[in-house]
């Protein structure tokens, strides 16, 4: 908790001194058109917000489009009329607004989809989680939780948006692993409370409510549905910790499981920046997840509970900076630094009571979940090792990963889609295979792939620096000179030369 603390508020008093102290760049203008509203985008443009805090010179423009195709592609055209700098979109639908993307790529301006796709491949960079495994991993569970038996309910989110697709595709092909257990219907909801209660109403009236397992799509469709039926199991997605979200639903036992879908707003204003400032990124960026169970929501809650005070400090801090810089423009960094020296101090003293008064409270709770600890961690344990196993063992893909990159070693335009191609897969396939197999994504392996052999070159032959770059595939000598510090710690002359001095 006291590292939250540090985490949250120090990076704050460096921003807000740089911020006051750099000049010269011109005014950024970043929108964001969001397909709906709700607690959860509310809790992205917050940290989107909070990012941005740092940077005198990057607007953001916030919109909605209330789950309305035509209104986010006239949004979008207006941003383009605007000539903002960047575009940071949710589609609504996989291919209703792909126009106005395609459009704004005509333009010159770059667009960041976020949390959904679309259907068109004019987009600079995905960022979001995967949802294909989120279906895929809450099939898995109910299929456990059901003993491997049984009927079960899907209610998706809205029609033709990728996110209700692909959590569909995922938990199908789990549920189809298991032949005593049947889908009996899959409904249509809209992501909304309502539409869940809705979809399980119209259900009701001609189907068979003789069910074991409901998984909805999200945590509000899920909690709609059970006001029409409850006694069901029901899974849900989203995780959040607010008053009756996901979270609170399944410590309650509300809901069996939720699956955390992280918002990370400060991850995608990184991004962003990284675009406009022209440095290198991973144009399909894949968030971390996990699955929340009545044995960890609790502490996960009180940990949210713990960031989202000092969020609320955070915003407090930035108001308070806000208006002493517009008032003291060249004594502005040294009052900022005494405010939030006195709110940091007023901050750990508070946190200090907080702890002394929950300490009794916490440690019984730690004590009765020691055993479950224990267990878990012996278990993690030899999963552990099982992977390290299986991951020094030279599979058939590993060695056909290798064949590929090292056939290709010279090619400088030799790329992750064309190494997708030759092995017969998606960029997603690759990336989840590349990443299991060698802890590596596609792009670094096939980076690491050429410095091993430019290694084996410099202990082989007398080839000197250059052409060594130019046999395994660096278009410049100075981004391989950069790779190859990186990975072993040295330049390459200073690695010649240690070779030419060892006995």
């Amino acid at each position: 908790m006291r590292k939250t603390v540090s985490f949250l508020v120090l990076p704050l008093l460096l921003a807000c001194l740089i911020a006051g102290c750099k000049e010269g760049r011109r005014h950024l203008i970043i929108g964001v058109a969001q397909c709906s509203e709700d607690v959860w985008r509310d809790k992205l443009n917050d940290e989107l917000t909070m990012a941005a805090y740092a940077y005198e010179d990057i607007e953001l423009r916030i919109v909605s489009a209330g789950d309305d195709s035509e209104r986010q592609m006239q949004q979008i055209s207006d941003f383009i009329k605007q000539g903002v700098d960047l575009i940071i979109v949710s589609p609504n639908q996989l291919s209703s607004i792909s126009y106005a993307i395609d459009k704004a790529e005509k333009n010159g301006i770059p667009v960041i989809l976020f949390d959904r796709k679309s259907d068109t491949d004019n987009y600079t960079a995905f960022i979001g989680a995967d949802n294909y495994e989120m279906g895929y991993q809450i099939g898995k569970f109910i299929a456990g939780q059901m003993q491997e038996r049984g009927k079960v309910l899907e209610i998706m989110g809205l029609k033709g948006s990728s996110p209700a697709i692909e959590r569909h595709k995922g938990f199908v092909c789990a549920i189809n692993e298991y032949p005593d257990i049947r889908i009996i219907d899959t409904l249509e909801g809209d992501w909304t409370e309502k539409s869940g209660r809705e979809a399980m109403e119209a259900f009701l009236r001609t189907g068979d409510a003789s069910i074991d397992f409901i998984f909805a799509q999200n945590d509000r469709m899920a909690a709609g549905a059970r006001r029409v039926l409850p006694g069901v199991s029901y899974c849900g997605i989203d995780g959040l910790a607010v008053r009756d979200g996901g979270l609170e639903q399944v410590k309650r036992g509300d809901l069996t499981c939720t699956y955390i879908y992280p918002t990370s707003g400060d991850r995608v204003f990184e991004l962003a920046l990284k675009i406009l400032e022209g440095r290198s990124f991973e144009r399909d960026n894949y968030l971390q997840s996990a699955l929340v169970t009545k044995e960890n929501a609790a502490l996960l809650l009180m940990q949210a509970e713990e960031i989202e005070r000092q969020t609320v400090n955070l915003k407090a801090i930035h108001k308070l900076a806000s208006k002493y810089l517009n008032q003291y423009h060249l004594q502005r960094a040294i009052i900022l630094l005494l405010i939030i020296l006195m709110i940091l101090l007023a901050v750990f003293f508070a946190f200090f009571l907080w702890v002394r008064k929950t300490k009794t409270a916490l440690s019984e709770a730690v004590e009765s979940q020691k055993a479950e600890l224990e267990k878990s961690y012996e278990q993690q344990h030899k999963l552990g090792m099982e992977i390290e196993r299986i991951s020094s063992m030279q599979t058939p893909f590993v060695r056909s990963l290798l064949s590929v990159c090292t056939d290709h070693l010279a090619d400088t335009e030799f790329n992750v889609n064309q190494l997708a191609d030759e092995m017969a897969m998606s960029r997603v396939q690759l990336y989840r295979k590349v990443k299991l197999h060698t802890g590596m994504s596609a792009v670094d392996y096939i980076r690491s792939n050429r410095l091993e052999h430019a290694r084996q070159l410099f202990d082989e032959t007398d080839l000197n620096v250059s052409q060594v770059a130019d046999q395994v595939g660096f278009a410049t000598l100075q981004y391989f000179i950069k790779c190859f510090r990186k990975e072993y710690g040295c330049t390459p002359n200073e690695y010649i030369k240690s070779r030419a001095a060892a006995p």
